[in-house]
């Protein structure tokens, strides 16, 4: 992360390899793990109730205490937004289960495009409109539009990783049938990922920290016109320097937050 901040103006530039960096990530993990092996437990639905909880329990109470819709969405969505697709490599380097953390991942991803367009129309009408052209309600157009987002980079690899395993596997199973050799009390050869390429998904997710906080640093910095160094907004994260700096900050030009199209201005400086 620090070095992400520090070298953002060399960094920056990597952005539109993101995409193909994290489906990477995702297939050489997903090819650890035999999807046979995913299996829901107990403490998943526990785990994503708490989360749930949380999340509606926060707005509730702080917009009951500050009657700001705006930092309580805000801080609803620290606890609803789903599990990071990162969350099985470090499981997996700090000797953790894969398969639960997966199995986790997905749950959570699929769960939140459910949840997030059922709720966030209740409290706040601007989503509650669709495009004139949408025949259906505004709970299928905001699922849709999640599941297009997140299905081609979490259900891409996954069933990538699945197809290679099942197609090695019939290889080795050919091969060792045919062969000559082969006895019937001999275990049949399987897929497993070469060790040489065991820590690729650990790498790949420090690149995609690194490019992600340049790119958060030059749309701060290019955003807001500040004239400090990077390295001396660290102090400033914190503090109620930096959101009066943005709330004095005014828009020149166009929007710097092109996915928040549609939010008021000041829901966009918040975001």
């Amino acid at each position: 992360m620090i070095i992400g901040v520090l070298g953002y103006k060399c960094f920056r530039y990597g952005a539109p390899l993101l995409p193909s960096m994290i489906f990477l990530m995702l297939f050489f993990t997903f090819c650890k793990i035999d999807p046979k092996d995913l299996r829901l437990h107990r403490w998943h639905w526990a785990v994503l109730a708490v989360q749930i909880s949380l999340a509606v329990a926060t707005y509730y109470a702080v917009f009951a205490l500050t009657r700001d819709q705006i930092v309580a969405q805000g801080l609803m969505m620290c606890f609803i937004m789903p599990t990071a697709t990162a969350a099985p490599i470090i499981a997996g380097k700090l000797g953790g289960s894969i398969q639960n953390l997966t199995t986790f991942t997905l749950l959570s991803n699929f769960a939140t495009s459910l949840i997030v367009p059922a709720f966030f129309p209740l409290i706040n009408p601007e989503l509650a409109t669709v495009p004139a052209s949408f025949q259906f309600s505004p709970f299928i157009y905001h699922f849709t539009l999640l599941l297009r987002r997140i299905s081609p980079l979490l259900l891409g690899p996954f069933f990538a990783a699945w197809l290679l395993r099942i197609g090695v596997n019939a290889y080795y199973r050919h091969i060792d049938m045919s062969s000559s050799r082969h006895d019937e009390k001999t275990a049949l050869r399987e897929f497993s990922l070469p060790s040489s390429l065991a820590q690729v998904p650990f790498y790949l997710w420090v690149g995609t920290i690194i490019i992600l906080m340049a790119s958060m640093t030059d749309t701060l910095l290019s955003t807001f016109n500040f004239t400090v160094a990077p390295h001396r907004l660290f102090p400033l994260l914190p503090s109620p320097v930096l959101h009066r700096q943005m709330d004095r900050t005014p828009y020149a030009g166009s929007q710097p937050w092109q996915g928040l199209r549609g939010c008021s201005p000041q829901s966009q400086r918040t975001a």
